[in-house]
């Protein structure tokens, strides 16, 4: 990974779809009401309408429909409340797809829970989403024990999770938090919401990789599912707060892909629940690598002189991390240093024509030098929180890149005077 060199000429869209089977394919593409899809995709939870706490969606049929070769997804606020669960007050009705994997999957580990889902596949969605605040599009794997979020969005971006629910079966070597997600942000000044794109996930045994359009967001090989069968989602939850009067999660397609061959054997096999929660230790289980996360940067000079540089992959990034998402051929975001920030590791087709410099924002020089051989590593450790310029010279030809960094208290527990009841307050 941190040799890895990729220069303009190749193409920024590395999802490749020779590699796979399609299997399924849902283009929406006969107009009809939830019928014209019912023989694929459940239109509720098999358990339920609602998944509870801040979501305020009652999940029903006729909010799925297809139209003008698209499968739209609609909230519509109800006029009043509708009583649910224990005590639930849900104020929307809302389309989703849950979706029908019926056989048992050739693919899946052994022993895994009985019941529907697929292993492993290459996963992918068109689709344009709702703008209201409070719309909580998603799509999304979900099985015993482990979930997959592909994504989940809002009107400015989107987010990919990982959820591994471990409790209930092995998993080799310890994971220190069950779950990691990420968040991407639109970088243009274009609404983002409104627009279509592509969301896909590749699902083998060694890695997950997270797609916006063709382009390897996140590649995952830290939290990965232990292979056993999940469901694929589609829905448009509502948060709490959402005031718009409807809004509509529009869909282009759905594939579904299958590995050509069967893959590699699964890197942990479920061992059927446990008598309790936490029952065994996760830790008792045979280690496995937690490779180190990595931004692979590449930084090249276009015949015409230019100096460019973009984001190439993010492996293993620091999750809560955030980036702009990719648009068209760039992907480029600040460089960020610091606890928790995923290191840099910069690829140029000539080490040695690089000369650089760390500048303060006022243009003052810090640190200077050249490349050594070997992917490039801004210096940017030691050198006190706050915001920098990193200046790229490739011969006559420079470019500027902006660099934070970060800094975290030592101890952040609160004060003793945050615990404290307020001046007044009942015992």
């Amino acid at each position: 990974m941190l040799g890895l060199r990729l220069l303009p000429a190749q193409a920024q869209d590395s999802l490749r779809y020779a590699n796979w089977r399609l299997e399924q394919a849902d283009e929406f593409n006969t107009a009809g009401d939830s019928a014209a899809v019912a023989a694929r995709w459940r239109l509720a939870y098999p358990w339920g309408r609602n998944l509870g706490g801040y979501e305020t969606e009652y999940y029903e049929g006729q909010e799925v429909n297809v139209r003008g070769g698209f499968l739209l997804l609609t909230a519509h606020r109800l006029a009043a409340p509708r009583p649910y669960g224990r005590g639930q007050q849900l104020r929307y009705a809302s389309g989703m797809l849950y979706g029908r994997h019926p056989l048992p999957d050739a693919l899946r580990p052994a022993p895994c829970p009985p019941g529907e889902g697929l292993s492993y596949g290459l996963f992918e969605m068109r689709c344009r989403l709702p703008a209201a605040a409070g719309a909580f599009p998603a799509f999304w794997l979900f099985g015993t024990p482990d979930e997959v979020d592909i994504f989940e969005g809002d009107p400015g971006g989107v987010s990919n999770n990982v959820h591994l629910h471990a409790h209930d079966y092995w998993r080799p070597g310890p994971v220190e938090e069950p779950e990691c997600q990420c968040f991407y942000y639109w970088p243009r000044a274009t609404r983002f919401a409104g627009q279509y794109h592509r969301y896909a996930l590749e699902w083998l045994p060694g890695q997950l990789t997270f797609y916006f359009d063709g382009v390897p967001v996140r590649r995952e090989t830290r939290f990965r599912p232990l292979g056993c069968g999940m469901a694929v989602i589609a829905n448009l939850a509502v948060w709490a707060w959402m005031r718009a009067p409807a809004d509509t999660l529009a869909i282009d397609y759905i594939r579904i892909y299958r590995p050509r061959q069967l893959p590699a054997a699964p890197f942990g096999f479920a061992a059927g629940p446990t008598a309790g929660l936490f029952a065994f230790p996760r830790a008792v289980a045979p280690e496995r690598s937690n490779p180190p996360g990595v931004q692979a940067w590449a930084l090249w000079r276009a015949p015409g002189g230019q100096v460019h540089l973009a984001l190439r992959d993010n492996f293993n990034p620091a999750c809560a991390s955030t980036l702009p998402l990719p648009t068209g051929a760039a992907w480029q975001g600040p460089w960020l240093a610091g606890p928790g920030a995923t290191p840099i590791a910069v690829s140029i087709a000539d080490t040695a024509a690089l000369h650089w410099a760390v500048l303060t924002l006022q243009g003052r020089a810090l640190r200077t030098g050249p490349a050594t051989p070997g992917p490039w590593r801004p210096p940017l450790a030691g050198l006190a929180p706050g915001a920098y310029w990193v200046r790229l010279g490739l011969g006559a030809a420079v470019r500027y890149q902006a660099a934070y960094v970060l800094d975290q208290p030592a101890d952040s527990r609160p004060a003793a005077a945050w615990l404290e009841p307020p001046a007044g307050a009942a015992p």
